[in-house]
């Protein structure tokens, strides 16, 4: 039987063979990345990433409210085009900023400091803390400062020329 092993971050998933679903711990210990998830692979139902060539059955349905068209990309892929299309317009009341580090951020509105007290963090970006993000490009010059600021990790290298370093943590 064959399993697409699916990592957070950037990696692609790969296809392994199992007799059984592979665990997190053996393909962790083989690829030496995070493991999302499995997925059994199914040939006829896989697709082909019309953006970068790669054949998965891991395919972008993430957000209903979608600013791109999606129907033939992997999930990778259409993760960071969702974030370059939300650099192309003001989106849901966040600042999205490409950092010089190549880590994007999405700056949100503060949240009331009882409110993350009350759920220990959870349900805002980086548990709470404060950020500071100077953004020196672009259309929100200044320095912003929220305890509600969300990382989405590093951008591929080959969707990087889809955006625009806009600014730096400080």
């Amino acid at each position: 039987m064959k399993w697409e092993v699916k990592f957070h971050g950037t990696k692609k998933s790969v296809v392994v063979e199992s007799v059984e679903c592979p665990s997190h711990e053996e393909m962790h210990k083989k690829f030496g990345v995070s493991v999302f998830g499995f997925e059994e692979w199914n040939e006829k139902t896989a697709i082909t990433c019309n953006c970068c060539g790669h054949h998965t059955m891991n395919k972008y349905t993430f957000d209903s409210d979608s600013l791109i068209q999606r129907d033939t990309l992997c999930f990778t892929c259409g993760f960071w085009l969702e974030k370059a299309a939300m650099h192309k317009r003001h989106w849901r009341n966040a600042i999205p900023v490409l950092c010089d580090s190549g880590i994007h951020y999405i700056i949100r509105d503060p949240v009331d400091f009882t409110q993350i007290n009350r759920s220990m963090g959870l349900g805002v970006g980086h548990g709470g803390r404060d950020i500071k993000i100077e953004i020196y490009n672009g259309d929100y010059i200044g320095v912003w400062e929220s305890n509600n600021v969300w990382s989405q990790g590093e951008v591929p290298e080959f969707l990087k020329s889809r955006f625009e370093n806009l600014g730096k943590m400080i």
